[in-house]
């Protein structure tokens, strides 16, 4: 039997490791016993002495807490797919328990799987989830929530221990209208990435609706936005509780913080497409910003997603990271427990937003080549030529390799298919792409498959930023190979996190893969989501509305004001985005051409070449969605420059 018990790649450099245990990995029965005390014992001390007035307590106080990276297994059909994921999860969870682990976190779609970029994929895949009830409820106990729900909390209270997964949401907004997101559904349902939190006896004791969508147009954003806690029993501490793309804003993760909460669980599921966005580098920097403890369990799929683990204030206390493979890996570790919480008030709402953003103008990374001959070297760029954000950087290059670049960038910051998020930063990057800044923010998988001497490699870095606003929030983060983080103690950040050196490079602090100042600008962004938190005023309740011609929703009434010639027959035809039959539960087609040439003339619908999912129709909605964040470089969004208005009105039958 294997047990991944993994600690800072610095405790466990010894031979008498090394002799039995592979990378942070023990297995029992190899008898490693003498050395799994004194990892330990190293622990231990790294703790004590690093707690220091902080308020930390030893070791032996600290329970055992788990992180799950999953692969996620995919079946012929929904209710296949799920009840695969589930019968993973009931073995790690029975793993975990064995270990003596009292709650575990698993990723964000870890049970469904992300279903795809169409609304009515999702609908098979979601329940709909009960709310906490304010009576202690045990679903296992014979209730009538539906069958996934009620597996997780029979899991909990079998092997004893509290479970955080994800699950898909589901409304129906003619059953309950006065929801807060129905008045905002463009088809009468609702679908939210959700949270759920089973005790160790099974009971359902918290429930979270994702606040900072990371693309996932299918599913709704929250409306009635209250940020999330939970008190496991076996614990008694309080978690704070959000997902993945939550941790780059400020509500509801620094939120917490501001309000006392000091441990947090998240579920994710975060690619690793983006050089200046990659997992681990943001959970070890997240928990140092924050001066907190963060459990966060991510997918695991081959060349796309890794990085999981236990950090607590900048230190990576335990994780996993494969990228190469899609084998699950389970995380257990010490809860790094931190004094001076204090009860989060009953409703955590969120801060006041600024009246307005401003325009997204700008935002290009601009990089510079580093000079990689052996030696010592400098370099500075700034972000417009001469000004704005500037970054230099003191180096000794020790290989040549394929190259290094310095990058700095003030703006708006961005990624296909996500809203643009304001930031500043400065980072060093491996990059050989003779595109430029473009090619270099993509992640370059190489770095750490085969090791970063391909790029190049140093013995000494100091970067240093200037130029930052001063409500700028700084992460910083050191990635390096083959042990992926380095311990605190191996780099210098100031204060203000504004400069940060890693003073010897090489022999136990392996080589450089990234170092970054990433500074984000909470202070000018307003929300991505519509809160009606805090007792706010629920609109009218949900009344079905069809898209316009400029991607307005209207009322049926508003149809009639739009569409005096033909109103009836415009509201029967016209475009309800992946409506679901509300008797029979079954998609509609909207497909099919209607009778009438007239009407379909009037209908906002595309039809889809023949060569595009067998000819299916395109709502002018999708035509957006797949043009400006599915698929912008597809030819036939280029066709007119992008403009997918442009493109919906050339392929309409009747004018084409």
């Amino acid at each position: 039997q294997t047990c991944s018990y993994r600690y800072p790649s610095h405790l466990v450099r010894g031979e008498m490791l090394e002799s039995c245990c592979q990378r942070r990995t023990f297995v029992l029965g190899c008898g490693c016993a003498v050395a799994l005390l004194v990892a330990v014992a190293r622990v231990q001390s790294d703790f004590d002495g690093a707690a220091g007035n902080q308020g930390e307590r030893m070791l032996s106080e600290r329970p055992l807490v788990a992180v799950l990276e999953h692969t996620v297994r995919w079946g012929d059909t929904p209710a296949e797919t799920i009840d695969l994921n589930l019968g993973v999860y009931e073995e790690y969870v029975m793993k975990a328990a064995q270990a003596g682990a009292k709650l575990i976190v698993t990723p964000e779609y870890g049970i469904t799987g992300y279903p795809g970029s169409i609304r009515a994929d999702f609908f098979p895949y979601s329940l709909d989830l009960p709310e906490v009830a304010q009576e202690r409820h045990v679903p296992c106990d014979g209730s009538a929530e539906p069958t996934s729900f009620q597996r997780l909390s029979c899991m909990a209270k079998k092997h004893g221990l509290a479970i955080v997964a994800s699950l898909i949401d589901f409304k129906d907004c003619s059953k309950s209208p006065s929801h807060a997101e129905c008045h905002l559904s463009p088809d009468g349902y609702l679908l939210f990435n959700t949270d759920v939190v089973f005790d160790e006896d099974g009971a359902f004791i918290a429930k979270y609706h994702k606040a900072n969508r990371w693309g996932e147009w299918p599913v709704d954003p929250s409306a009635d936005c209250r940020a999330a806690t939970l008190t496991p029993r076996a614990l008694n501490i309080t978690f704070g509780m959000f997902t993945c793309a939550d941790l780059i804003y400020n509500w509801p993760a620094l939120h917490l913080v501001s309000k006392g909460v000091r441990h947090f669980v998240m579920p994710l599921a975060w690619t690793n497409e983006m050089a200046q966005m990659q997992p681990l580098g943001w959970l070890q920097s997240w928990s140092l910003v924050a001066n907190a403890t963060l459990l966060a369990a991510n997918a695991r799929t081959p060349m796309e997603e890794s990085g999981s683990g236990i950090f607590s204030r900048g230190e990576a206390i335990s994780y996993g990271y494969d990228l190469s493979g899609s084998k699950d890996e389970l995380v257990v570790a010490p809860l790094p427990l931190l004094e001076d919480d204090v009860a989060p008030p009953a409703d955590l709402c969120p801060p006041e937003a600024p009246a307005f953003e401003p325009a997204h103008d700008g935002g290009a990374w601009r990089t510079l080549k580093l000079n990689m001959a052996v030696g010592a070297h400098s370099a500075e760029l700034c972000s417009d030529g001469s000004g704005g954000v500037c970054c230099s950087l003191e180096y000794v290059s020790t290989h040549q390799g394929d190259g290094f670049v310095l990058a700095a960038f003030q703006g708006w910051d961005s990624t296909q298919g996500i809203k643009a998020w304001a930031a500043e930063a400065c980072a060093v990057l491996p990059c050989a792409d003779a595109d430029g800044a473009a090619g270099c923010m993509k992640y370059q998988p190489e770095a750490l498959k085969d090791g970063p001497r391909r790029f190049g490699a140093f013995s000494s870095l100091a970067l240093r930023a200037s130029g930052f606003s001063e409500n700028t929030e700084v992460y910083p983060s050191v990635l390096t190979y083959p042990d992926l983080l380095l311990h605190k103690s191996d780099y210098v950040l100031d204060a203000s996190r504004r400069s940060l050196a890693v003073p010897k490079l090489g022999g136990g602090t392996g080589s450089l893969v990234s170092l970054q100042l990433y500074g984000r600008r909470f202070d000018i962004e307003r929300p991505a989501y519509p809160c009606l938190c805090g007792g706010g005023e629920v609109q009218a309740p949900f009344e079905e509305r069809r898209y316009s011609f400029d991607l307005r929703l209207l009322t049926r009434a508003e149809f009639g004001q739009e569409f005096p010639q033909g109103a009836e027959k415009e509201w029967e035809f016209g475009p309800h985005e992946e409506r679901l039959d509300v008797n029979s539960g079954k998609r509609l087609d909207w497909s099919r051409r209607p009778a009438s040439a007239d009407v379909w003339e009037s209908w906002p619908i595309a039809l889809q070449w023949g060569q595009y999912n067998g000819g299916e129709a395109f709502t002018m909605a999708g035509w957006r969605n797949y043009c400006e964040y599915e698929m912008p470089s597809d030819s036939l969004c280029q066709w007119y420059g992008g403009d997918w208005r442009k493109l919906w009105n050339s392929l309409r039958i009747g004018t084409s």
